[in-house]
């Protein structure tokens, strides 16, 4: 697996691809809420890449669910928004 960025010069290797996936984000802001960082394998390689979820309060757009029911998944969402 290669991970490159474009510069000015054209397409060059990133040496450590987990710092460039990683924000850097203050660890006591609110805006880490919805973010986690996972460790992937490829191969012997590790990289830490950071995973967003799309938070909105009080959204009323409509939701979609798969492997369970939309009544049990807003019960639950209930309760996280609580906590």
């Amino acid at each position: 697996l290669g991970v490159f960025e474009m510069s000015h010069s054209g397409l060059e290797t990133v040496s450590n691809a987990s710092e460039m996936f990683l924000s850097e984000q203050d660890v006591d802001s609110d805006i880490l809420a919805g973010l986690a960082v996972a460790v992937i394998m490829d191969g012997s390689r590790t990289f830490l890449i950071e995973i967003q979820a799309l938070c909105l309060s009080g959204s009323t757009g409509s939701r979609q669910f798969n492997g369970i029911h939309a009544n049990r998944a807003d019960m639950i969402i209930s309760d996280l928004k609580r906590v």
